[in-house]
């Protein structure tokens, strides 16, 4: 503010009160700054460690996608004729070579609504096949007695609002649609009904006077032979659960006297694509944390964070044990001269190269119960574990030492401040005082220069 707006009695002092109040609250909120600094400091510390987060959880998803290699994604399937068939792989699959033969493919059993005797369909918001509303379904299927159903359904007035009806009300047996019969300017909708499996059925839909719909397609399961077996099995769906972690899906029937061949084997492409990921999080991770150390060491340097990390990356790193793979070197991951990990791809091919060596390298990576990747995921939850883990503990303090910053520097704002207001109104005081006596003391040298003029004339 201007000396002239505060300070209007003394203008000849002005200037001075206010930087007198000026470098008072200078001095006294020396403090505050010093508050400041530290919140700017901690802000940027739980920045930097959230940044390190970051990493972790990078090389924590490296960690799991190893896992997922090492187990369901071990194996890979091939199709020896992919028209016909395709493998889908899950956990518990096997090495093993099958052979399918499909003779059908299956097809639902489907009805639609009469031709004659029922009310034709121009518009199927607005006009319906009967004037009824209510309606019995009948779901029989001649492959499965026991699934026969019959479903009684409550509509509105028209054909959408049957469909809609039957939807809702058939549990899943049936699907109901419109389709259009005539053409564009002389449409001729109709009630479509199809069953939900694979199997021979028959579907009719009562309105308590007739029946309403003309058998379709009576619909058949998918039929097929497993590895050469003299009998024939079926399916209401096309997707196969063959052998354990094995299902197929059915595309096309086979050639007579044909099959497809099945290829379950074992594939280290995803161990070792895995390894690289894990050692490039690593590098990452690495590369991190050593930001925080040096001449330029950033916030963290010193911080009991940076040292916990180092610590668990090396150990993850160079996690060791018994047998013929007892490292994670042994499969390929090597260090350059700046403690970078990299995947020699060679040493990698040569340490999975048979079965009894892949044996090995499985047993060293164990699961999530065992060997290196149990190591991993103890590591990786001590640090990540949203409850208990390093991370979390640490934003925890760090948090709660902003909050308890952010409290001070109000605090000490609110003194600063009102410090100031108390200082202002004091010197305004004196100021005006000051103003007084300015005024008393220009009318007494007037008085004086008054007597002297006097004195000169009349003494």
């Amino acid at each position: 503010m201007s000396s002239s707006t505060l300070f209007t009695g003394s203008s000849r002092y002005a200037s001075d009160f206010e930087a007198v109040i000026q470098r008072a609250v200078a001095i006294s909120s020396l403090p505050l700054r010093q508050l400041q600094i530290g919140q700017a400091r901690l802000q940027k510390q739980s920045a930097a460690v959230q940044v390190l987060q970051q990493k972790l959880d990078t090389v924590k998803s490296a960690v799991e996608s190893l896992e997922t290699a090492a187990g369901s994604g071990l194996h890979k399937a091939t199709v020896s004729n992919p028209v016909a068939a395709r493998a889908t792989l899950s956990s518990g699959a096997v090495a093993a070579v099958h052979t399918l033969a499909v003779s059908s493919t299956g097809s639902y059993a489907n009805s639609l609504s009469k031709d004659s005797g029922v009310t034709k369909v121009t518009n199927p918001a607005t006009g319906n096949l009967t004037d009824q509303t209510s309606f019995t379904l009948t779901f029989t299927s001649v492959d499965d007695p026991a699934s026969s159903e019959t479903f009684a359904i409550s509509a509105g007035t028209t054909l959408n609002s049957l469909v809609d009806a039957i939807n809702a009300g058939s549990e899943g047996k049936v699907t109901a649609t419109v389709i259009n019969v005539g053409t564009a300017a002389s449409p001729d909708y109709r009630l479509s009904l199809q069953g939900a499996k694979l199997e021979q059925a028959t579907i009719q839909l009562n309105d308590g006077v007739q029946d309403l719909m003309t058998a379709g397609a009576a619909g058949e399961r998918v039929k097929y032979r497993i590895n050469g077996s003299a009998t024939e099995y079926t399916s209401d769906t096309r997707t196969l659960a063959l052998a354990p972690g094995l299902s197929v899906e059915v595309l096309a029937k086979n050639a007579s006297g044909e099959s497809t061949t099945l290829t379950v084997a074992r594939d280290a492409t995803g161990i070792s694509t895995a390894l690289a990921t894990l050692a490039s999080a690593y590098n990452a991770a690495m590369d991190a944390v050593d930001a925080h150390r040096g001449e330029s060491a950033g916030v963290l340097a010193g911080h009991g964070v940076i040292q916990t990390l180092t610590g668990a990356l090396r150990s993850l790193a160079g996690y060791s044990t018994g047998g013929s793979v007892s490292s994670l070197t042994a499969l390929g991951l090597t260090y350059d001269s700046g403690g970078r990990l990299s995947l020699d791809s060679s040493v990698f091919s040569a340490a999975t190269d048979t079965a009894s060596e892949m044996d090995a390298a499985l047993a060293f990576l164990g699961s999530k119960d065992s060997g290196f990747l149990k190591a991993a995921r103890g590591s990786m939850d001590g640090l990540l574990n949203s409850t208990s883990g390093l991370f979390q503990l640490q934003s925890a303090s760090l948090e709660s030492q902003l909050d308890s910053l952010d409290d001070q520097l109000d605090a000490s704002q609110k003194r600063v401040d009102l410090m100031e207001t108390d200082l202002r109104e004091r010197i305004s005081a004196a100021d005006a005082l000051i103003a007084a006596m300015e005024q008393q003391a220009t009318f007494m040298i007037g008085l004086f220069e008054q007597m002297k003029l006097y004195a000169k004339q009349f003494g």
